[in-house]
């Protein structure tokens, strides 16, 4: 998929989050479009499946998830979450990961940011 797409589909994902405390697992097969192909466990945090809770953190984790997913079609695994965050590449794709998907380095505190840091991304690539 083209990575203009992944963005602006990333976005409209974003404007469908009704609020934070809804829980993702219906959210996510409410707008099941968008996720259908990748595995739902790919999709959620690990606190999640522990105690069912969902707060803003686990909408930002299911964006970076999807946007992993979109660009190199497998899920997001517990060692790709391990490289995003003992690298320190340059690359906007990884700063991004790091953010989303990892807690060590700077992660993002709401998901206005994130929409801020795709736009960016989007402006970019014009």
């Amino acid at each position: 998929m083209n990575k203009k797409y992944i963005l602006k589909t990333s976005l409209d994902i974003i404007n469908l989050i009704p609020c934070y405390d809804y829980d993702i697992l219906t959210f996510i097969h409410e707008n099941i479009k968008y996720f259908s192909d990748i595995p739902t466990r790919s999709l959620l945090k690990n606190i999640y499946f522990h105690n069912g809770i969902t707060d803003e953190s686990s909408y930002i984790y299911l964006i970076g998830s999807y946007v992993y997913y979109r660009l190199t079609n497998n899920p997001v695994t517990w060692l790709q979450r391990r490289r995003f965050s003992d690298s320190h590449f340059s690359d906007e794709w990884n700063i991004f990961f790091q953010r989303t998907l990892t807690y060590n380095i700077k992660p993002f505190t709401h998901i206005k940011e994130v929409e801020e840091y795709i736009v960016t991304q989007l402006m970019k690539s014009q």
